[in-house]
């Protein structure tokens, strides 16, 4: 039987389009990427970008031909490019990227690809900030996800006018999103997804002891959600050991040494794995050292990190139940029904902000057409001018004014009634009379 992620896939493969035609006085806008809903974690992790080095990725997508602006989004569960993008064939060269970067043949890794152009580009991007397109719809982390994300394109110079403002609306809509609905009442994340594993599996969890291993964003989110929950014990290991040590003295618990990881697992009912290492550091050795000292007590190991940082073999060992972010989902699918209601009122917000883009996108574009179409029309006023008075050499400078006059008059004469009308139009028919302008004057470059 195929895996849910499968069919998915083949569909958002046979919906690519490659291509967004180009429109008058604006850029196209562009995502490219992949979630948990069409590729699983093996493929997912082979394109994240760590904090480390997410500033050259965003150089090296802004240098791809045809890229204008670029925004990177990676988080456990997602990668996503955005792009302003002005010749056509720059979502193949993403696509090219991406499939370098994974180091696979593209006609790999592409059906796994999904493409949004325009305003369900803006769309997409809304629902993700939303919480509506996260494995634990409403969840609240994908918020910040999406304005460091920015954040990140800003500093690194690799964002503009576009994707600000397409970032912008996007952090907007899933502000009004959990202000106006209960989508994300109660606030969950991926911590408490934790929680509901080691509940189904542990049951009392006040005699239980567990590990965390990472002290970063997400290894100090499940320490300070499981210290909350009730655990009798929590320990944290980190590479860095003063950060293990000040998690530790937040929550109550001791800090471990990274080659001391075998006593802690000996002890431990449950671990959180959650570094930023791209690299396996939990090996089925250390595991099953671990398992020898403990009894037969069965251990809960719960990999959060893409890359993962559990070797998948350690889910074989004898006593030992292992979950990566896919396993994930059939929890949050026992655990947390999302109402239809609400669901349907966050849409329907997101709905609101993206027609609240496409109108800034519009009116952007027409003052970028009016403002080329006048720069046209001044550039042959002043050539032709100059050609007649060169051929006026008896006029004098009084009679000279007059005639710049009449030509400087009789263009904006001709101007001013259709950048009214442009300007007074909206939608469709704005754009549509925007794309004949442009190309009855030759402005469409």
């Amino acid at each position: 039987m195929a895996a849910p992620w499968e069919a998915v896939a083949l569909e958002a493969a046979s919906q690519v389009r490659l291509e967004e035609p180009r429109k008058a006085g604006r850029a196209a806008i562009l995502a490219v990427g992949l979630n948990h809903k069409v590729a699983p974690v093996e493929v997912r992790e082979r394109l994240a970008v760590s904090a480390g080095h997410l500033r050259e990725a965003l150089a090296q997508v802004r240098a791809l031909p045809g890229v204008e602006e670029a925004a990177i989004l990676s988080t456990c569960n997602r990668l996503e490019l955005y792009a302003a993008v002005s010749e056509e064939g720059a979502c193949r060269e993403v696509f090219s990227f991406l499939a370098r970067r994974a180091r696979v043949p593209l006609e790999e890794l592409q059906p796994y690809l999904y493409t949004y152009w325009g305003a369900d580009c803006a769309r997409h991007l809304c629902r993700v900030a939303a919480g509506l397109d996260s494995l634990l719809v409403g969840e609240y982390q994908i918020q910040g996800q999406v304005k460091e994300a920015l954040q990140a394109a800003a500093e690194a110079g690799t964002t503009g006018a576009y994707l600000t403002a397409l970032f912008q609306h996007a952090l907007r809509a899933g502000k009004e999103v959990r202000t106006r609905t209960e989508i994300g009442l109660g606030e969950k994340s991926l911590a408490d997804v934790v929680v509901w594993v080691a509940e189904e599996h542990l049951a009392d969890l006040s005699h239980r002891r567990a590990l965390v291993i990472g002290a970063g964003k997400m290894g100090r989110l499940a320490a300070r959600t499981l210290a909350r929950s009730g655990f009798h014990w929590l320990f944290i290991a980190n590479r860095t050991f003063d950060k293990a040590q000040a998690l530790a003295v937040e929550v109550g618990g001791d800090a471990v040494h990274f080659d001391a990881l075998p006593q802690a697992l000996a002890q431990a009912d449950l671990v959180v794995a959650s570094t930023g290492a791209p690299h396996i550091v939990l090996h089925p050795e250390q595991v099953r050292e671990a398992l020898e000292g403990r009894g037969g007590t069965p251990l809960v190991v719960l990999d959060l990190a893409v890359p993962r940082n559990v070797d998948p073999a350690v889910g074989d060992l004898p006593g030992v139940v292992l979950y990566d972010m896919d396993d994930l989902v059939a929890v949050v699918a026992r655990r947390h029904p999302v109402g239809a209601r609400a669901v349907a009122e966050a849409e329907a917000i997101v709905e609101e902000v993206v027609a609240a883009y496409c109108s800034w996108q519009e009116e952007r574009a027409m003052a970028s057409l009016v403002r080329a179409l006048r720069a046209q029309a001044d550039a042959i006023r002043e050539a032709e001018l100059e050609k007649a008075l060169s051929r006026l050499g008896h006029l004098s400078e009084r009679d000279r004014e007059v005639v710049r006059a009449l030509a400087k008059g009789l263009v904006n004469k001709l101007l001013h009634m259709p950048t009214v009308r442009l300007k007074a139009c909206g939608g469709r028919e704005a754009l549509a009379l925007a794309d004949a302008l442009a190309y009855l004057f030759g402005l469409e470059g």
